[in-house]
């Protein structure tokens, strides 16, 4: 019995091993290290020698004509095209890099994916028609099989290479929702609006005598914002919000669910209305549209997640906000006593002055971060009971000489409202106001 078992396992490690070195004798073979050389061109000609492009894989075929006045559409309608998409694809294609050879084995083309190819193009040039085929992937790499017709070298391209050639020529086409926001084109926005399950949110940028663009909260509450968190949680993915492939064009919304969004991203730049709608098509994607048209596409999940951006997200960690180093005077009031702060200096050389006696840097940080979070505790309804009597006072007096004044009533045992500038918003703890009364006592010494 067991001399019966150990001559069926040698028979099936037979088996393995006859297989392995069939796959091994059909696995192409990498080229020596000398005969690969850094840096190698597949090609290397300038975008304007390129007269005309053609490409075809399995989404189907286009071909592009390189004018002076732009790159045209062979039988298209040329406007429908990203001019930046279709210069950078030409440009690219004349100017392909080698990251690698491999020898060409046993399998024939057929083994590295090039007979048929997965893709092809073709360079006209006014010497020459340059063609390249593109194969699988490499089974040990994470490059690609590319070989250019009259050479017997089969070449190694970057994934990046390989995407560009297979990628679907419809993706071609203008897919942008809105004007690009890059750099200075931000200060042309001017209201941001985001609809999703947990409500509407309106930012309007604020008028300001810098060169920055700030925003503040109009809608559900008014309420100012960090910048850095709207920067963060908005502007940034809002930059980004690109569309990444065709979907369909000329189909209805509603066919995409588009008539009934997920997330509505509406925006204003340049006095011009926009309005995105964006619905999940799977756990990776979304398709989205602008909602006065027809063209759909599909857009990486992770691009669309900043929409589902709340308004306490954006109000942050406190009610509100400013540096110390923004600061003249700062002043408390509250049972019949007033504290007053002068702050001088910058940098390392901010100091502050209570009383008559001076705190260095450290000891004004120390105070300051005592003081410096009002965490919202709920939004206010308008029905609660609110006292006419603050129980606490803050005037914050700017370089700037703007005055921000925050009063605090009580509208329960564990709650106050918190007025800024005389409208409420928000309510804050009981226990936030009783530590910004203690922390200005200290000063005191009351």
């Amino acid at each position: 019995m067991k001399q019966s078992r150990q001559i069926r396992l040698l028979a099936a490690l037979t088996a393995v091993a006859a297989a392995c070195a069939v796959f091994l004798i059909l696995l192409p073979e990498p080229a020596s290290a000398g005969e690969d050389t850094p840096g190698r061109k597949i090609t290397d000609m300038g975008a304007g020698e390129v007269q005309a492009v053609v490409l075809h894989n399995q989404s189907g075929t286009i071909g592009l004509l390189n004018l002076p006045s732009g790159v045209a559409v062979e039988g298209g309608d040329s406007s429908l095209y990203s001019q930046e998409k279709l210069v950078s694809l030409i440009y690219r294609l004349a100017h392909l890099d080698s990251a690698g050879t491999v020898e060409e084995g046993a399998g024939g083309l057929e083994a590295f994916g090039l007979e048929p190819p997965a893709a092809q193009v073709s360079l006209l040039t006014q010497d020459e028609t340059v063609r390249l085929y593109l194969g699988r992937k490499c089974p040990v790499s994470r490059e690609y099989y590319l070989m250019r017709e009259g050479s017997a070298e089969i070449h190694l391209v970057g994934e990046e290479t390989a995407q560009m050639l297979l990628q679907g020529v419809s993706d071609l086409r203008k897919l942008e929702l809105f004007p690009s926001l890059a750099g200075d084109a931000v200060r042309s926005l001017s209201r941001i609006t985001i609809e999703n399950d947990r409500g509407q949110i309106v930012l309007d940028q604020l008028q300001t005598d810098t060169i920055s663009s700030f925003f503040g909260m109009t809608a559900p509450v008014a309420a100012p914002l960090n910048w850095k968190e709207v920067d963060d949680l908005v502007l940034i993915p809002l930059r980004a919000l690109s569309p990444d492939r065709f979907a369909s064009s000329g189909a209805p919304l509603s066919q995409y669910g588009l008539d009934q969004p997920e997330y509505t991203l509406g925006l204003t730049i340049a006095g011009k209305e926009y309005r995105c709608g964006f619905v999940r098509k799977d756990p990776d994607t979304y398709y989205c549209a602008a909602l006065d048209g027809t063209l759909v596409s599909e857009i990486a999940a992770e691009k669309v997640g900043f929409l589902e951006v709340g308004f306490m997200d954006l109000i942050g960690s406190s009610i509100y906000t400013r540096s110390v180093a923004d600061l003249s005077r700062l002043s408390a009031k509250y049972d019949g006593r007033l504290v007053s702060i002068e702050v001088s200096g910058e940098s390392t050389a901010l100091t502050a002055t209570v009383e008559g006696r001076q705190m260095d840097y450290l000891e004004t940080l120390a105070f300051y971060d005592r003081i410096d979070t009002i965490p919202a505790a709920a939004v206010l309804t308008g029905e609660e009971p609110i006292r006419t009597k603050p129980a606490l006072v803050l005037a914050f007096t700017l370089r700037s000489g703007q005055e921000d004044i925050l009063e605090f009533y009580p509208v329960s045992d564990r709650q106050y409202a918190v007025f800024l500038n005389g409208a409420a918003e928000f309510t804050t703890y009981a226990t936030v106001v009783n530590d910004l009364i203690n922390a200005f006592g200290s000063l005191s010494g009351s």
